[in-house]
């Protein structure tokens, strides 16, 4: 892999809203392989630790000389599975299995 990029904007979401990420990786031009592409949000719990969850992006053969650039919106809304509380949330970017970016988000109330 050459490079990855990892945005969250914006970069303060209050709970119920929604923010974006954007991702971009390039791969070496002799890198024509199967990618899997996830990313995972660390959820800070109730008692301020944190819960991890991976999420799929991407998830077939690809060629390397092409960049892969996406973005997928991450909704804060309290589902009956899933209560959101504040705190900084890490979002990290992972291809086949490795972290290749990763940035940090504020959920306020």
């Amino acid at each position: 892999m050459q490079s990855a990029r990892l945005i969250v904007n914006p970069t303060t979401v209050a709970i119920g809203a929604k923010t974006l990420i954007q991702y971009k990786v390039e791969l070496r031009s002799e890198d024509a392989l199967f990618v899997r592409i996830e990313y995972a949000v660390d959820y800070v719990k109730a008692n301020g630790q944190t819960s991890r969850k991976l999420f799929k992006l991407l998830d077939k053969p690809v060629n390397g000389n092409v960049p892969l650039v996406g973005q997928r919106q991450l909704n804060f809304k309290d589902l009956t599975t899933r209560k959101h509380y504040p705190g900084v949330h890490q979002v990290t970017l992972i291809v086949n299995g490795q972290s290749v970016a990763q940035t940090t988000l504020t959920v306020i109330n």
